[in-house]
């Protein structure tokens, strides 16, 4: 579907490898144990995962991201409202350093008449399916802490990058707009340029595209109860269609991201937590998440 804002820089690895582009191999060092440890993530008897709580902030979390936008998208709606909530695991290291983001998934909603709260949800919204080459994949955020006994995760920036590498300022630099830039490459090996979306409707066929998306997330503290940190984020969405089977989509409705509702909620988790327990448990472990603080 052409008009989704999927967040992220994703450059294909296993659910248990660190991200390795531009030179930060180093992210094995730093995470030599990110999938061993002493509690197991392996879900119990009654579907959930237990962890012991501690009042620093390093460790391994599971994440949930909520963004709100605004998008028009022809023959669909004038002022649709899309919700995308970015499933993530976060490694935040014992000496300090920068953090590790692991995406996962990536369900959306779209409300087609979001002024009417009564009207039930459109079964033929426009909807696309996230490749699953690109699940598992990792990332650092562009800030640093310094202080292991710190019991407040940073205020950090995530830029997430899809079939687009090498740009001089990844924040900032336009993105290509052709299948021949040489800054554009095949993500997710599937024989065509960029990363490969599949739109299930109302349009059906595939879209090749490079996109960024990102996060600013503000600094929040870890909860009494040392198992949450919760918070708020702005975020931003750019994307650019190279090609597509189906020429009508390659037309793009960009997204105006809300003022409120932007937030995020990090729940801990034991060291060997995977992406598929983060998708299966999700709705479990984020039940009860507290609401962020002012």
């Amino acid at each position: 579907m052409t008009r989704l804002a999927w967040v992220f820089l994703i450059l294909t690895a296993s659910a248990c490898e660190d991200w390795k582009s531009s030179g930060p191999d180093r992210l094995r060092d730093a995470y030599p144990t990110s999938c061993q440890g002493e509690d197991s993530g392996a879900p119990g008897p009654d579907g959930t995962i237990a962890v012991a709580p501690s009042e620093r902030v390093a460790g391994t979390w599971a994440a949930r991201v909520i963004q709100k936008g605004r998008m028009a998208i022809p023959t669909v709606c004038d002022d649709c409202l899309l919700t995308l909530t970015d499933l993530a695991i976060v490694v935040v290291p014992s000496d300090g350093g920068s953090v590790l983001w692991r995406f996962c998934d990536q369900p959306m909603d779209l409300d087609t008449t979001p002024a009417d709260p009564t009207d039930p949800p459109d079964p033929d919204a426009p909807h696309s399916t996230v490749p699953a080459a690109l699940a598992n994949a990792g990332v650092t955020a562009g800030a640093a802490f310094a202080s292991p006994a710190t019991v407040r995760l940073p205020s950090h920036r995530v830029v997430w990058l899809w079939g687009v590498r090498d740009l001089a300022d990844p924040v900032r630099d336009p993105l290509p707009e052709s299948a021949d830039s040489p800054l554009v490459f095949d993500q997710d090996l599937d024989g065509h340029p960029g990363v490969t979306i599949r739109v299930d409707r109302p349009l059906q066929g595939e879209r090749y595209m490079v996109r960024r998306a990102v996060w600013d997330l503000a600094e929040a503290a870890v909860s009494a109860d040392g198992l949450w940190v919760v918070g708020s984020l702005t975020f931003t969405v750019d994307e650019k269609a190279l090609a597509a089977d189906n020429p009508l989509l390659t037309v793009l409705a960009p997204i105006t991201p809300e003022t409120t509702g932007n937030t995020y909620a990090m729940r801990r988790v034991p060291p060997d937590v995977t992406c598929e327990d983060l998708r299966t448990l999700a709705a479990t472990l984020f039940a009860e998440a507290p609401s962020p603080g002012p």
